[in-house]
């Protein structure tokens, strides 16, 4: 993480003295970087046992149920209302929805992590609580009309019955119903979101032809933009934080920081992707019912947000990689906290 900050100042500081760029901006850009790395150093090297974990687990799921509750409101208000087309968005937004992918991405992230603790978790009265919150996430999620937000969620599906080993079965039927119904009881403008991303169009000639709907095809031109424009012009270190808007994380930063910046920014998640495994299938997280629930969660979540990237800046917005990052340092930290409280049973 040190090295890729590294790298977005030194692409920052070039783009300062030789080309043009929101100094301010930029400095606020890369402040915001480094804070999710400073914030994981936080939580991992001030927790010190597992009660702290589980504290903290429950305020982020307090959290995600007022967040539920306040998107099934808005949506009531506005069905109500007899609104036909309406998306949601985070409770903060004023801007009518533009930051739905955003709330899409938060959903999925705190969905994942919901899920991991009701495969594993034994208490009836917590299930019924997990089922009530997936529920109320799951509704947000849908009227987000996040595109980006429904292939993460495929994926994050997918990932779940690979990874669940043991419970495969089970889980790929309660998907498969859950698939269903959706399927029944979408949304009309769900629906119509989902079938609109490809539209037919017809020629003067007659001859009908496919091309995408608005909104994927300026992601798709703005890709072209960097991959053909940018990219050549710049290819190690790119244009410096905060010069472009790109709606994907990718494009984005090669855009930022080059080919040497996304590099690392692969490594960065590829390790945190193994230590995450490796933690979730070490023995003593594997014999713990909360260990094991936040480890799978997490990774579950961890690969539908790398899908919902595709489309969305996924890991530079606050309000998801805050969490992110949070749980995150909690989930590395797993084994040493229940060495600890192994060690404590022992003695005491």
């Amino acid at each position: 993480c040190l090295v890729y900050i590294a790298v977005c100042v030194f692409s920052t500081v070039i783009a300062m003295l030789f080309g043009e760029i929101d100094v301010a901006h930029s400095f606020f850009c890369i402040l915001k970087y480094m804070e999710y790395f400073i914030l994981f150093i936080m939580v991992r090297d001030n927790l010190e046992n597992m009660r702290q974990a589980k504290v903290f687990m429950a305020v982020f799921f307090l959290t995600a149920l007022l967040v539920g509750i306040n998107s099934h409101v808005f949506i009531q208000r506005e069905i109500a209302s007899g609104e036909h087309f309406f998306r949601i968005a985070p409770p903060v937004e004023t801007r009518g929805g533009g930051e739905s992918g955003t709330l899409g991405g938060y959903f999925l992230f705190m969905m994942a992590i919901a899920g991991g603790f009701l495969i594993y978790e034994k208490s009836i009265l917590i299930k019924t609580f997990l089922v009530i919150l997936e529920l109320l996430m799951f509704r947000g999620l849908l009227y987000t009309l996040s595109r980006g937000s429904y292939l993460a969620l495929a994926a994050m599906a997918a990932a779940l019955i690979y990874f669940v080993k043991e419970k495969r079965l089970v889980l790929f039927y309660t998907l498969a119903i859950i698939v269903i119904l959706t399927g029944v009881f979408m949304p009309e403008m769900v629906r119509e979101r989902i079938t609109g991303t490809v539209i037919t169009k017809e020629d003067d000639m007659g001859v009908r032809y496919m091309e995408w709907e608005e909104s994927p095809q300026a992601r798709i031109v703005s890709w072209k933009t960097v991959i053909f424009e940018r990219f050549p012009k710049s290819p190690l270190l790119g244009y410096g934080i905060g010069k472009f808007f790109i709606d994907s994380q990718i494009f984005l930063t090669l855009s930022e920081v080059g080919l040497i910046g996304l590099i690392i920014f692969i490594w960065i998640l590829s390790t945190l992707y193994r230590m995450t495994r490796d933690t979730m299938n070490a023995d003593i997280v594997k014999n713990d019912t909360f260990g094991l629930s936040l480890a799978t969660g997490f990774l579950i979540g961890f690969i539908g947000l790398v899908f919902h990237s595709i489309s969305t800046n996924t890991f530079i917005i606050i309000s998801i990689m805050e969490p992110f990052w949070f749980i995150a340092a909690i989930v590395l930290s797993l084994p040493r906290l229940l060495e600890r409280e192994k060690e404590l049973n022992v003695t005491g």
